[in-house]
């Protein structure tokens, strides 16, 4: 190391320490990072969601809004909820089909809510009034991970109101 040379730290010296308590009093407290939002980004304030808006593709905003209704119902998402476990979800009916099981028929109807897909399955049933592909539904009951898909069996709903379908 030469004469002029000085020690290079890594890491922060109570006179640093000093130094940027002096320097907050002079020019006010420095702002906190933006914290992730629910999904993960830090857009905050009107531009940041402007741009985001504008240049996001279409999936990815009805994504978006689909969580937004999810969370107002008072559902979890999709994404978070485990194997074997007593859970609320909601969002829009993507499909509905008619499948034989056990030479029964059974209704299943596929539910979006922006962060996964999982499948309700009423058993015994040809048809259901109001469930349909479009509409939104709050879903009750015990998911399970079945052919690497999430299930519930028999769940308890509720048709949620027609300004709440995004599909």
């Amino acid at each position: 190391m030469s004469a002029g040379a000085s020690k290079r730290r890594y890491w922060p010296t109570k006179e640093a320490d000093t130094e940027a308590s002096e320097r907050s009093e002079e020019f006010g407290p420095v702002a906190a990072p933006p914290t992730p939002g629910p999904d993960g980004t830090t857009r905050t304030g009107w531009w940041g969601r402007t741009v985001h808006r504008l240049t996001a593709d279409e999936a990815e905003l009805e994504n978006e809004d689909l969580q937004k209704i999810s969370v107002s119902a008072g559902a979890v998402p999709v994404g978070r909820c485990g194997d074997r476990q007593q859970v609320c979800v909601a969002g829009a009916i993507q499909s509905v089909t008619v499948r034989t099981r056990a030479g029964s028929p059974s209704l299943e109807a596929d539910i979006c809510d922006g962060s996964g897909t999982v499948t309700l399955v009423f058993l015994g049933r040809r048809r259901i009034p109001g469930i349909e592909a479009g509409h939104s539904l709050k879903a009750t009951g015990l998911l399970t991970h079945r052919d690497h898909r999430s299930t519930i069996f028999n769940p308890r709903y509720e048709l949620l109101p027609a300004s709440s379908a995004s599909a």
